[in-house]
Order: C-alpha cells, then structure tokens, then sequence
C-alpha cells in the first residue's frame, strides 16, 4: 500500500524476456518471427491480465479506487459551485443545531467532572415520602455520614450554594458563591492554579477563617487574571475576606448550571444565611453532600452501609431524622440532582429529537437536488457501465459523493455549532445562573458521525436510482430520459418535504387574512332573489337581472353572512350562494361587472355540512364565468 519491494518496470521486463525466449524457441522449430511473436502471445495469455494483477497484489486496491472516487467527487463538485454551496448550507444547518444541543447535553449528562477520577465521585440524597424536595442534609448528619463510612468512603465533603455581595475597592457585585468543607478541594482530587485551597482545618468554626478561592473564569474575568489578587483584601456581604487562591481552568464544582464564582468556608455562611446554630442543628437541613468511594469498593456495598446509619440516625434522633433514608448515586446520574436525572433525560431528548427534525429535512431537500442531479447524469453513468466499469464501482462512486458533500456540511456545521455554543453560553438566564457549554471531542464526534451518516442517507436514492437504471434503454434515449423517467423516486421526497412544510405554516396558511371593502354601496338589500333557468349542460343561468348585493328576502343579515362578507370583497370574480332550504330563503351575492348573461356552476356541499349542522342549510360555492 505504502511501498513496493518490486517496481511495475521490473515486471514488464520479465514479461518481455519471458516472451522473447518463447518465440526463440518457436523460430527453432520453423516458424516466422511473426508467426512466432503471436504463438508466444497466446501461449502466455493476456499481458494486460497479467499486469494488472501484479499491480493489484501490491498494494491494497479498495484504497486506491477510494482515493480516486475522492479525487473525482472533488472535481465533481467544484464544476458545480452553485449546486455545492447550497447543499452545504442546508446541511450545515441541520448538523451545526444538533452540534449546538448536543454540547449542551454533553455538558449536562455526558462530560465527567474536571476532577481526578470523575467515576468514584458519588452523590447523596435524602428522599422524602411524599412530595419532591432538594437533597439536602443537616450539618451533624454530615458530620455523622462521614465519620461512620470511613471504610468505604475515602473523604465525603459537603458545600451549599448562595448570591452574596463582593465589594474589592469600593465597587459591588453580586457573585455566585460556594461554602465548602475544609476536604472539598482535597477530596475531589484537583490543584490550586495560584495561592491555596481552604485547609480542612477551617471552617468548622461559625464566623471563624475569612479566606475565599476565586474561580478561574472569575479570575480572569473580573481580575484580568493578576496573579497579585492573591492575598488582597476584599468585602463579602461587608465583612472583610483575604484570597487565598484561584482553582484550576475548567472547574466549575459540583453543578455546571450554578457554577460558583467564589469558595468560601462553610463557617462563613453565618453572615447573612443561616441562623447562627446551623452548624449544630440537625434541624437545618442547607447542605449537598458528596463521598469519593475507596478503590475497590462498589456502590451497593456503600448503600448499605449507609442504610445502616441512617436507620441508627433515626432512631437516635427521631425528633429530627425520624424516617430518614439516605441514597447514593453516581455523580453522572445525579444532575442536576438525583431525583430529577430522568427528567433532565428526557427534556434532553426531546431537545434532539426537535433539532433531528431540522437535519431530517435538510436531508430531504439535499436527496431531492442529487435526485435531479443523478437524471441528468444518467447518460454519464451509462456511457461508464458500457466502457466497464462495474455497478457496484458506480455505486460507491455516487455514495463518495454524497460523503463529501456531508462533510463538507460538518465542518460548517461545526463551525456553526460552535458559534451557537458561545451563543448559548451568553444567553442571560435572568435567574443568578450560569451556562457555560462548549465543544469537546465528544461533540467533534457526534458532528462527525451524523454528517457520515447523512451522507450515506442523502445518496441512497441516487444510488437507487443508479442502480435500477436500464442500460440500454438510456443510451438510446439519446439524453432525452430526463423528461421520460420515472419519477417514483423524486415523488416521495417532494411529498415529505411539502408535508413537513405544511405542518411548519399550518397556522398562517388557514389563517383568513381580512380585506377591506373599497365600495360605499349597501351590502344588503331586500329585493325579490331573481329567476334562473338551466343552461344546455344543465348548470344554472342566471339573467341580467342579476342582484349586484346580497339580498335577504326578509331583510335580516344573517351572521354567518357577515362573516362572509367582511373578509371578502363584494363579488368581483366570484361569490357565494347561502341557501335557507326549508324556508326557501336565498342569500346572492354582489355581481360586479358589467350586465349580461353569466353562468354559475353549484356544487353542492350539503354532504360536508348537513342540514341539521348549520341553520341555513348547505353552502353553494358559485363560479362565474362568461358564456
């Protein structure tokens, strides 16, 4: 494939010396040097066979009729900007919405956390038997869950989320903010990118080790990334805090929708939160717990330790943990949180379903332009089949094709994809929340696998078609199978393209658009209806003596002729007949035009509405035309 141990001239020789010997030997025998150079020939077969084979046996032959068909379907393209650039587009469409979505589910489902060894990090949550309520634990109870699973939980860490006030130099802000236990940063395993974490030793203390860890993002964002921030003095919610570090790029804790900003101790949180006592109460339940599980151990061995404890809980603490239960999940599965993981599963996928609607019809529209595409290359194709060249070699051909056409599609739908990310990302959320997506290999992947695969379903019809051409008959349609061809193919994708669109306008197309009456005359008038007579193909024909109004022989408008006539003009190429059957009443509209004898086609409509559906019977639609 890469290289040859043998080169074709070598091969060539041979053959020709192999050749000479043989018809040597044949000249000894009495032959002529043409007579012999011809029995030579035969004798060994056919060279051109024989040369194609060496070359096949080199190297690895799909590769290279692969890398032909690329460098074809290239050229193809090119001779065809126009064709190409709209394809493009409307691929790009489809592929860069469901690269834009799926990044954020990527975000929210799919991407571990920035920690070491994101599959041991584990979730607790406190059900309720009724009702829906945030999994959230009572300090002591924190304390306790960690202090009697050491066996199988290496560290288990606790944190709450709030808004304060930051004040540096005299300007305010509210910010997102994290209260941590002292082993938060330790247990999930990550490294400060300046200055310190908090120590384990603080914040056990209310009120007590006024320190805070900026975040990366805010770091750089409000601070310009001055690693000189370390150590200044700022205001939170006024009381005065040191920064003591900054965390590594790309943590974001334990939840990416309310990424904090700032780390602060957990005893912190007695200024403006929690009542003083929330470090002892068990009543106060305000803190997520989270556990790193020891090597080895599995998540239902945890489980049951902990339904040990909580059961001790319960009954040593019945007036606050009375039936308390407690679940662990893995970190994956608990996102947002744990009782809300399915949910967030689904709205997920109803997300990507909504944008595989938008690829499914660029795929459609992209079908039906190869479809037209491959009828006016038919002849093409059969001028190659006829030269040779294999159905299957076509085939592959025309799928090459659609496969560069797609990928071209999904680089610029990655391109917009990731514009749309960082359009996501800017979105104001207008709740204190942030959201902060972006691409990863999981993403390239994913835009990667659907443009392949939307290649391989936009070609198929033209390789169907391709594949079920007659032959013969195209050559000697002379060019002229375009017009003459089936359409069994083109009409499905046509039809699904219309339907899609007309579920998309369905509301503006049968929406009655109103239009103003540019006459000052009456719309009624109480005249006698008057006498028609039927024509020579049995329609109606009515006289000159036409009404120019709609008349109401008892002078009252009714209300479905208000309607009527308030959404369209007073008869100026057509109208509409209202028929009382049982009263034998008539509603005629206006005929506009100029006098003479004009014939009007009814249709009856009495078997869509009914007499009993409508209280002046059934609608004649009238069609005026001019004998």
């Amino acid at each position: 494939m890469f290289g040859r141990k043998r080169k074709p001239s070598d091969f060539n020789a041979e053959v020709e010396a192999h050749l000479e010997l043989e018809a040597d030997r044949l000249k000894e025998q009495g032959l002529s040097d043409e007579e012999a150079r011809m029995a030579a020939r035969r004798t060994f077969g056919n060279v051109t066979g024989a040369q194609e084979r060496f070359y096949e046996s080199g190297r690895w032959v799909w590769w290279d009729q692969l890398r032909q068909d690329i460098r074809h379907g290239l050229r193809m393209l090119a001779r065809n900007p126009g064709f190409t650039a709209v394809a493009v587009a409307t691929l790009a469409l489809g592929i860069g919405a469901n690269s834009a979505i799926f990044s954020v589910v990527d975000s929210f489902l799919l991407r571990p956390l920035p920690v070491a060894d994101p599959g041991q990090i584990t979730i607790f949550d406190c059900p309720q038997k009724e009702g829906f309520a945030l999994p959230l634990f009572s300090i002591p109870d924190y304390r306790d869950l960690r202090e009697e699973t050491t066996n199988v939980f290496s560290g288990i860490f606790s944190y709450l989320t709030r808004f304060d006030g930051l004040s540096v130099n005299g300007k305010a802000e509210r910010i997102r903010t994290n209260y941590i236990s002292g082993n938060f940063f330790s247990t999930l395993g990550v490294k400060p990118a300046h200055g310190r974490f908090i120590l384990p030793s603080e914040g056990e203390t209310p009120g007590a080790d006024p320190v805070m860890v900026l975040s990366y993002t805010y770091w750089k964002e409000r601070f310009g990334g001055d690693p000189e921030i370390v150590g200044a003095k700022v205001s939170v919610d006024g009381h005065p805090v040191t920064i003591v570090g900054v965390a590594p790029e790309g943590f974001y804790g334990m939840n990416l929708l309310s990424a904090p900003q700032a780390y602060l101790p957990l005893g912190m949180a007695v200024y403006g939160g929690p009542a003083a006592d929330f470090i002892t109460n068990r009543a106060a339940r305000i803190v997520f717990v989270g556990a790193r599980l020891q090597p080895g151990e599995s998540l239902q061995q945890a489980q049951a330790l902990l339904d040990s404890v909580a059961r001790r809980l319960s009954q040593q603490y019945s007036d606050t943990d009375k039936d308390l239960t407690v679940k662990v999940y893995p970190e994956l599965r608990a996102r947002p949180i744990p009782q809300a993981g399915s949910l967030v599963v689904v709205l997920s996928g109803l997300f990507l379903g909504l944008t595989a609607i938008v690829l499914v019809l660029g795929c459609v529209n992209v079908a039906n332009i190869l479809l037209v595409r491959s009828t006016a290359r038919e002849r093409e194709m059969a001028t190659r089949a006829a030269l040779g060249a294999p159905r299957s070699r076509l085939v592959r051909q025309l799928l090459t094709e659609s496969v560069l056409l797609a990928l071209a599609g999904g680089v610029a739908g990655i391109l917009f994809g990731y514009w749309g990310t960082h359009a996501l990302g800017s979105i104001d959320l207008h709740a204190n929340l942030s959201l902060q997506v972006g691409l990863d290999w999981r993403v390239l992947a994913y835009s990667l696998g659907i443009a392949i695969l939307t290649g391989l379903v936009v070609g198929v019809v033209p390789v169907l078609r391709a594949a079920s051409g007659d032959l013969n008959a195209i050559l000697r349609g002379g060019g002229r199978g375009v017009v003459g061809t089936p359409q069994r193919l083109r009409t499905p994708l046509v039809g699904t393209s219309g339907r899609l669109a007309h579920v998309a306008y369905y509301r503006r197309t049968f929406r009655p658009q109103p239009r103003r009456c540019t006459t000052n005359q009456p719309r009624f008038q109480s005249e006698p209806c008057p006498q028609s007579e039927h024509g020579p193909e049995g329609d109606r024909v009515y006289n000159g003596a036409e009404p120019r109004v709609l008349q109401d022989s008892h002078g009252a408008r009714p209300r479905a002729a208000r309607r009527l006539i308030g959404q369209h003009r007073p008869c100026r190429s057509h109208g509409l007949r209202l028929q009382r059957r049982h009263a034998g009443d008539r509603w005629v509209p206006a005929a506009a035009g100029p006098a003479g004898t004009e014939r009007v086609v009814q249709r009856d409509l009495s078997r869509l509405f009914p007499d009993d559906a409508h209280p002046y019977g059934a609608w004649s639609h009238v069609h005026r035309r001019r004998r």
